[in-house]
């Protein structure tokens, strides 16, 4: 018969006593015989298994668990979300965020930060005009650039200096004098002394010699005078019904102070708001400026309601002075 041999070659030999059928001893169990078949079957499979193994685990990359923030506590939560860096579709991964930039540093930061807050402090505030003011303060205005604008014009005008003619106009407030000067010495001088004052902004227009050495100078000047806003002047608006009474105090206040009008004569009556404004006019003559002015600084002192819009004062004889005067009045 045919037998499948699973021993080493070096086993193939047997006794001459199973050769020729003899038994001398006791036989192999039929498990014994197989033993080292079991053996060499176990040894063959743990070699491969051990093959499969390393070859399977060298091939493979082993990719570190990420950390997440659910590992964290609360303190390193807040580190890793701030240096957690940004990834973009167009840049590679970086584990170092990007530095930030540091902002440059202003030559006035202190001031930069206030004008944040409060605004430009050097930018000039809005100044409020002659529209801006209601009547009654519009009355109380006018009254008060004619008094200063004498005064003033009465302080610096040496007696070398003569007017033939000086306008003021109180709105918006304008200033016109032609006059003569003994020299051109006197007349620089007085030029010099009226554009120093802070009010006025004077400009020189026609200045010619006159006079038979040409020594004279004929001259004149012309600017604007701008004062601060005075009282609001609540008691300058009247009723209707006091109109006539105020224009007789008005007069007897001129006479008493050297001043004669004329009649004061209506030129217009128009809507100003909630208003009524009325203007007249009036003359007076032979007067001096000394006493015009002593008029006005009276009417001012007595809030006289009676406001003067424009007055020109023209040379007369014996250094005596014409005055025409437009008048303004509001009634409620």
């Amino acid at each position: 018969m045919i037998r499948i041999n699973l021993l080493d070659p070096c086993d193939l030999s047997l006794p001459k006593e199973e050769l020729s059928g003899k038994k001398t001893g006791p036989a192999l169990s039929s498990p014994l015989k197989k033993l080292p078949v079991i053996v060499m079957v176990a040894l063959v499979a743990f070699l491969g298994l051990y093959y499969f193994v390393i070859m399977k685990t060298d091939n493979q990359q082993v990719v570190p668990k990420q950390k997440t923030t659910d590992d964290l506590s609360f303190e390193s939560q807040k580190e890793f979300q701030e240096t957690k860096p940004i990834i973009t579709e167009n840049e590679p991964y970086s584990q170092t965020a990007p530095e930030p930039t540091p902002k440059p540093v202003l030559a006035y930061a202190v001031e930069e930060a206030v004008k944040e807050i409060e605004g430009d402090f050097r930018k000039k505030q809005r100044v409020s005009t002659y529209k801006d003011f209601s009547s009654a303060s519009k009355i109380d205005h006018q009254i008060l650039v004619c008094k200063k604008t004498l005064s003033l014009i009465s302080e610096i005008t040496p007696p070398n200096i003569g007017f033939t003619d000086l306008i003021v106009s109180t709105t918006p407030g304008d200033l016109y004098i032609r006059g003569i000067a003994s020299s051109r010495v006197h007349y620089q001088n007085f030029l010099t002394q009226i554009k120093n004052i802070r009010n006025f902004k004077i400009r020189p227009g026609l200045v010619k010699a006159v006079g038979d050495k040409k020594i004279s100078r004929d001259f004149s000047l012309y600017g604007t005078i701008r004062f601060k806003r005075s009282s609001s002047g609540s008691n300058r608006v009247i009723r209707n019904k006091d109109i006539s009474f105020e224009l007789t105090r008005f007069r007897n206040m001129a006479d008493v102070s050297g001043v004669s009008l004329s009649e004061i004569k209506s030129k217009s009556v128009s809507n100003a708001g909630v208003y009524r404004r009325y203007i007249y006019q009036t003359r007076a003559g032979n007067c001096t400026y000394a006493q015009f002015q002593s008029f006005v600084n009276t009417i001012y002192t007595a809030k006289s309601p009676v406001g003067i819009l424009k007055f020109t004062l023209r040379s007369g004889a014996d250094e005596r002075v014409n005055v025409t005067m437009d008048l303004m009045m509001y009634t409620r």
